[in-house]
This record gives C-alpha cells, sequence and structure tokens, in this order.
C-alpha cells in the first residue's frame, strides 16, 4: 500500500524536525562542555598561582585590601605579566598526581596546567580533576621519560574551535609574524621556569614517526634530528642548526591541522633558562 503525498510530507517535516533537535542538542553540548572545561581552568589560575611573597591563606581570611592588583611588566613581545606571581607546584602536585607543571603563552590564550598519564588517552577528554570535558588537558607522551625534562618532550593539546587550549597555535602557521610577537612560551617544569623559543613549524601526519620519536640512540641522532626540524620549519624562526646542540633540551608541541584528522600541526622549542 502506498503512503499519499501528505502522509510523506508529514514523515519528511516530522525527520527533518527530529534532525534538527539532535543537531542543536549537540551544539549546545559542546558549547557547554567548552564553558565548564574554561571556568575549571579558570580556577585553576587562581587557585595554583599566588603572590610570591604571600602565604598560602584561605580565602576567608583574605580581605579587600590584600587583593591588590599585582604590578605588570612589559616586554618586547608585549606581553604582560604579573611580575610577584608564583606558581605552586607542590599544590597542583598535591591536587592531581600526574601534574608536570604549566605552559603559558604571552597573549593568555594558552593558559593550562600540563599532565602525563600512563597512556596518551586518558587526558583526551578530561580536565586537570580527572572529570569528564570535551576540552582535556595539555598532557606529556607517555614515552617521555621523565616528563617535562626530557631531553624530547612532546606535549599534546586539542584544536578546539573557540581556540582554547592549543587551537591559537594555528596562529603560527597562518601569520607567519606570529612568531616574531610570540617567539617563546613560559612552561613551569615542576617549579622551575623556562622560557621555549620556537625553531620550527610545519604540518605533518599523525602517524610520523620521526617527528614524534622520543628517545634516540646517542647524542649524534638527537643533533640529527634537531637539524631536520630546522629543514622541516615552513616558517622562518630566529634559529639555526649551529644554534641548537645536543646538550639541549627540547618541547614538541602538536595539536590537529585542518584537512583531514591526521593532519598536525607542530611546534619545536628549545628551553632556555632566562629571556634572550
Amino acid at each position: 500500500m502506498h503512503m499519499n503525498k501528505k502522509t510523506v510530507r508529514i514523515l519528511m517535516i516530522s525527520t527533518s524536525f527530529i534532525l534538527l533537535i539532535i543537531s542543536l542538542y549537540n551544539i549546545i553540548s559542546i558549547v557547554v562542555g567548552y564553558e565548564q572545561g574554561n571556568k575549571i581552568y579558570d580556577d585553576a589560575k587562581s587557585e595554583f598561582f599566588l603572590e610570591e611573597n604571600s602565604e598560602l591563606i584561605t580565602q576567608e581570611q583574605s580581605t579587600a585590601e590584600e587583593k591588590e592588583t599585582s604590578p605588570v611588566i612589559e616586554n618586547e613581545s608585549n606581553e604582560k605579566v604579573e611580575e610577584d606571581n608564583k606558581f605552586d607546584y607542590q599544590a597542583l602536585y598535591d591536587y592531581n598526581n600526574d601534574a608536570q607543571g604549566w605552559i603559558y603563552l604571552g597573549n593568555g590564550y594558552i593558559d593550562y596546567p600540563i599532565v602525563q598519564s600512563k597512556d596518551n588517552d586518558y587526558y583526551l577528554r578530561k580536565t586537570i580533576d580527572k572529570k569528564y570535558n570535551i576540552n582535556g588537558t595539555p598532557f606529556v607522551d607517555y614515552r617521555c621519560v621523565g616528563g617535562l625534562n626530557s631531553k624530547h618532550a612532546i606535549l599534546y593539546g586539542h584544536n578546539m574551535k573557540n581556540n582554547s587550549m592549543f587551537g591559537s597555535l594555528k596562529n603560527y602557521y597562518n601569520n607567519h609574524d606570529y612568531v616574531t610577537e610570540y617567539p617563546y612560551f613560559t612552561v613551569w617544569v615542576g617549579e622551575e621556569k623556562y622560557y621555549y623559543y620556537v625553531f620550527s613549524i610545519y604540518k605533518t601526519k599523525v602517524n610520523d614517526t620521526f617527528t614524534y620519536q622520543a628517545t634516540f640512540n646517542s647524542d649524534e641522532d638527537y643533533k640529527t634530528y634537531i637539524d631536520e626540524c630546522i629543514e622541516r620549519s615552513e616558517i622562518k624562526c630566529q634559529f639555526e642548526k649551529a644554534d641548537i646542540t645536543s646538550e639541549d633540551y627540547i618541547l614538541t608541541l602538536s595539536t590537529c591541522a585542518a584537512g583531514s584528522k591526521s593532519n598536525r600541526l607542530v611546534l619545536h622549542c628549545i628551553r632556555k633558562k632566562s629571556i634572550s
């Protein structure tokens, strides 16, 4: 028995309505997830950064007079740094013993704790509180023995549509002046503060065994790796091969790139103890 045109039309409208509801639900879920994740990390900044010369005090004990704005300094890249802020790594570690440190980019788009788990899946969709959230947490590759203190530490983060997490890394690829404006990331490795200067930027694939190798057989192999990374760079950076040796520590930032699920954007950075 054939359905009449009216019945077909009703079914089509009903199906379209159901699909619309599902789409709206998915969009709302994503937006809510973004907002929840952002709040978690905003709270974390307040919890784990404190004035350098102050003691940890409870919120009830603090007064309005004590909450003065921290003095700021401005460097050549227009980075605003809260001069008296100190990272309380021990408090973060007590909260989550997977904690490795913290990463910050001068414009504030990247400002997150760093973790390391026994695999590379756990923190893909879990925030620092180990609860499910679409944002996840930037994490060090489990193969990097020593975490952020590995000779080559590999750090992953999502390329979120609202530019949170590692979403702003695409600016380094799309805007060739970006690396000049923001040449380094501030990274706390445990309690130690370092500056990681970008020396290579390029796109690759998720299964690129060269880019994502965590260990090396010798110093010569390690130096060869560094030189190849410099050669692969699609954006001009300030470092040449002679500027980086096998004694240096490097950090690789990796996030998804547009075009394919297998595409990745990679930034290689060299560790410095001070701003150069």
